[in-house]
């Protein structure tokens, strides 16, 4: 397991190789971890939808614990995801990169994770994955973020990238697969369990819903996306990546005074 120095300089690199990638590889890592973020979704609704007339939390767990595929995925064959992107700041602050040319990097990885979970969505509508009960399910999923205040998706953003970032940075410090599944795994079932916002998670569930005419408006949808988009940025690079840096930076002062 790596120490938080050792973690920060990773991270530090592995933003700029992210960053620096050409475009046409930003756009096809991109597209497939918004797919597998969305079939994880899809999953996740498809696993527990049954459950909830029986037992809602037994359900919502279930749920949880067919979610972080999609992320496990994601870590191990290296895609890019807008929420593990936003940890890129780090290379920002060790005045590695350019602010201009992290938020490009972030936004076009964001659009075209967006254009893997349509993907996954238009597929699953059309092939009717969802029973009827996934359909509620996933209507009141819908309609509980899309009604939320832009407060409380921000909020619920931020802690959500709290988690995944926290995720991602255990599997960046463990070498063996299973040490980074389940590194993964427990973090991601966690902010499932909690409700919180994944702006591409909620990729999947709010166009899904609007394809099956679940009755919210792309109005909604979008202030659910700008809210959740900016929360989990909060939450990845000031509330994890920050503090990190800091810390690292602090060990490598005292180390070089002692």
């Amino acid at each position: 397991m790596k120490d938080t120095k050792e973690l920060v300089e990773y991270l530090i690199h592995k933003s700029e190789v992210k960053i620096n990638r050409e475009f046409i590889k930003i756009a096809l890592l991109g597209f497939m971890a918004g797919a597998l973020i969305a079939l994880g979704s899809v999953g996740n609704i498809v696993a527990s939808a049954n459950l909830y007339k029986v037992d809602p939390g037994f359900a919502k767990f279930i749920g949880a614990s067919v979610f972080p595929v999609g992320l496990i995925v994601i870590v191990l064959l290296g895609y890019d995801l807008y929420t593990s992107s936003c940890m890129g700041i780090v290379s920002v602050f060790d005045k590695k990169e350019k602010l201009s040319k992290y938020i490009v990097n972030i936004l076009v990885v964001l659009f075209f994770n967006f254009i893997g979970c349509l993907f996954i969505a238009y597929i699953t509508v059309r092939t009717h994955t969802l029973s009827e009960e996934g359909k509620q399910l996933l209507f009141n999923m819908a309609a509980h973020k899309v009604h939320a205040s832009a407060y409380e998706i921000f909020l619920k953003g931020i802690l959500c990238n709290v988690l995944v970032c926290a995720a991602t940075i255990i599997s960046y410090g463990t070498k063996d697969s299973i040490g980074k599944i389940f590194g993964v795994w427990f973090p991601i079932m966690l902010f499932i369990i909690l409700g919180y916002d994944h702006i591409v998670a909620n990729m999947l569930y709010l166009p899904a819903a609007y394809m099956l005419n679940s009755g919210i408006s792309i109005l909604e949808i979008l202030h659910n996306f700008l809210f959740a988009g900016i929360g989990n940025l909060v939450g990845g690079a000031f509330f994890i990546v920050l503090p990190l840096y800091i810390a690292a930076k602090n060990l490598g002062e005292n180390n070089a005074k002692n």
